[in-house]
């Protein structure tokens, strides 16, 4: 009996030492078409890696990324153990219930700038004229597009139009070549421009930590706090050059360092005329009926986790994120699958922030379906209320 319940602890023992061993990813996002990206990370970021591996003795294996809309949806459902990236990816996942650990020292700021001549002197006077920026997938983008969107400027009728461009720099040429009437850009490049081209800058944001890491919180809690404890050791600058890696200096990483760029999100209308928008509890009730509840991510998001029941439909989504996109730039092939536009259908995509969920419904309802629910929280919801993922 004593020897059966031996081999019963050695084997539990073995069990959490398997469970403790998994490897745990890193992803590193990084704005798209940075100079020198893979030396970068080869040179600090894998280094990174092993040093964590070796502080908290576990796998840690990194990956690459310069598609950060890919990275910010992919922390809404949680896919990352580890997010290292700028402050709008980072925020992201703090708002979908990641944790921050620690950060890299210095900030960053976004510029507006734009010549004297245009008359342009504040966000509101951009009604009506060209605003040029870096990539979409840019911090400056997201920071511009944000405080658009705060004052209600990115709808149609504001008559703002947007340019995006491969650097800042070449956002800046098109500047000052009369292509765009104002540009946002990197806050640093923005200051150097006005000493030697002229242009004003006529707002910039406060000043946002430049890089950060945040972690899963559904690791263990003995996880959580190793990484943090390994990235803000004394010891950590050290222990990263021992690994061939540039990277020290980490800092506390606190919530509230993220509170500027979390009230810039660009969130879906509260409301859609024609549909009916409803929580989680209704969405469970209404499945259990019979009533379909079509996913409308993408395929990859769909196979990792989703909601108990759902179906796939992907929405291809072309269109600007905002109310009064053109429907014609998107593929949705409701007409093929539901037939019968009286019967009920439930919408859901990545949360209020995820505008697929919204197209459909707004799609579904310009096509003549009579009964649509839009689920707004989507799938952070249903997760968060422990409804049953499949």
């Amino acid at each position: 009996m004593r020897h059966s319940i031996a081999r019963i602890i050695a084997y539990a023992c073995g069990l959490l030492a398997c469970a403790n061993a998994f490897a745990l990813t890193l992803t590193v996002a990084i704005e798209p078409l940075a100079e020198g990206a893979n030396q970068a990370f080869v040179y600090d970021y894998l280094p990174l890696a092993r040093y964590l591996s070796a502080s908290i003795g576990q796998p840690v294996s990194a990956t690459l990324s310069r598609e950060l809309a890919r990275e910010i949806v992919a922390t809404r459902s949680g896919s990352h153990d580890i997010i290292v990236g700028p402050a709008h990816v980072v925020g992201s996942a703090v708002r979908y219930g990641y944790v921050p650990v620690a950060g890299l020292p210095g900030d960053v700021t976004v510029a507006f700038v734009t010549r004297p001549q245009s008359g342009i002197k504040t966000l509101e006077n951009l009604r009506g004229k060209k605003l040029g920026m870096p990539s979409i997938e840019s911090l400056a983008s997201f920071v511009a597009l944000g405080e658009m969107n705060t004052r209600k400027m990115m709808a149609k009728d504001a008559g703002v139009t947007i340019s995006n461009y491969r650097t800042h720099e070449i956002a800046l040429h098109a500047l000052e070549q009369g292509f765009v009437d104002a540009v946002a850009i990197d806050g640093e490049a923005a200051k150097a421009a006005v000493k030697t081209s002229g242009i004003i800058v006529f707002f910039e944001s406060p000043p946002i930590r430049r890089f950060g890491v945040a972690v899963n919180s559904h690791l263990p809690l003995d996880v959580q706090a190793r990484i943090r404890d390994a990235l803000l050791s004394p010891k950590a600058a050290a222990g990263l050059r021992a690994e061939g890696s540039a990277l020290g200096g980490f800092k506390p990483l606190a919530v509230e360092e993220f509170a500027y760029v979390s009230k810039l999100t660009y969130l879906t209308p509260t409301f859609l005329p024609g549909a009916t928008v409803v929580g989680a509890d209704k969405v469970d009730e209404l499945i259990r009926s019979g009533v379909p509840c079509y996913d409308v991510r993408t395929d990859a998001e769909y196979k990792a986790h989703h909601i108990a029941g759902a179906k796939f439909l992907p929405y291809a989504e072309h269109s600007k994120k905002e109310v009064g996109f053109d429907r014609g730039a998107d593929k949705f092939d409701l007409l093929e699958t539901v037939k019968d536009k009286n019967a009920p259908i439930i919408f859901s995509c990545n949360g209020e922030e995820c505008w697929k969920s919204y197209k459909a419904s707004t799609w579904a309802i310009a096509n003549g379906y009579k009964n649509v629910f839009w689920f707004r929280g989507g799938f952070p919801e249903w997760r968060s209320r422990r409804f049953a993922l499949e």
